[in-house]
C-alpha cells in the first residue's frame, strides 16, 4: 500500500551505511518512465556522480572518466555507451523500447568493477514502477551477488512478482499503518516540545 515508510526505511538504510568505504547505488523507478529503458539506472550513476541538471555534458563526461579511472575500467569500449546515461536530462523523453544487451552488459561490467574496489550497497525503490530492462539487470545482479561483495535492498508495492527466486531474497513485509498510528506517532515526536504558546 503507499505510503508506508517504504522510501523511508530505504533513507535510513542508507545513512546508515559508510559512504567512504563503500559504494551506494540508488535507483528509483518512477511511474511516468516506466516505459523509458533503464531510466532508473541513468538516475543512480547520476548520484553516484553527483550531477545537477544545470551541470554541462564536458563535466558529466569528466566526472565519469573519473569513476572508470577509480575503478580500472577500460573507457574505450564503454564510454560511448555510459556516457549518454549521465548527461543532463534530455527535455524530449528518450525513445521507449529495450536496450541494447551490450548496453546491459556493460551496466553490470560496472557494477562488478565497483565491487572490486569496494563493496557495493544498492537501493532500488518502488520496483512495481520498474521497466522490464531495470528489472532483468537487477535479475541478473542477484543472481551474482553471492560472488561479490553486493548487498541489495528493493522496494515494492503489492501485488508485485519478483523475477528472481525467493531464494535468493529475504522477503519483509511492511504491515498497514492503522488509522491511529499516525497520530500516535505525533505525539511521541512531540511529546518532550512546549506546545503552550502554539
Amino acid at each position: 500500500e503507499p505510503r508506508l515508510g517504504r522510501s523511508r526505511i530505504c533513507w535510513e538504510f542508507s545513512k546508515t551505511l559508510p559512504q567512504s568505504e563503500c559504494y551506494v547505488l540508488e535507483l528509483t523507478c518512477e511511474a511516468h518512465h516506466r516505459h523509458e529503458a533503464l531510466y532508473p539506472l541513468s538516475g543512480m550513476l547520476r548520484r553516484l556522480l553527483c550531477l545537477s541538471p544545470s551541470d554541462p555534458p564536458d563535466r558529466c563526461h569528466a566526472r565519469l572518466g573519473a569513476l572508470l579511472g577509480r575503478i580500472k575500467m577500460d573507457p574505450e569500449p564503454v564510454f560511448h555507451l555510459l556516457a549518454p546515461l549521465v548527461e543532463p536530462p534530455m527535455t524530449t523523453p528518450p525513445p521507449s523500447g529495450d536496450p541494447s544487451e551490450v548496453l546491459q552488459d556493460t551496466l553490470l561490467g560496472l557494477i562488478y568493477r565497483m565491487c572490486e574496489d569496494r563493496p557495493v550497497a544498492l537501493v532500488a525503490e518502488d520496483l512495481h514502477h520498474a521497466d522490464i530492462a531495470t528489472l532483468a539487470l537487477l535479475e541478473a545482479l542477484v543472481a551474482e551477488s553471492a560472488a561479490v561483495p553486493l548487498l541489495s535492498l528493493f522496494s515494492a508495492r503489492a501485488p508485485f512478482s519478483a523475477p528472481w527466486p525467493s531464494v535468493d531474497v529475504i522477503p519483509l513485509a511492511v504491515p498497514a499503518l492503522t488509522e491511529d498510528a499516525p497520530w500516535e506517532l505525533l505525539e511521541q515526536l512531540s511529546a518532550d516540545l512546549d506546545l503552550s504558546e502554539a
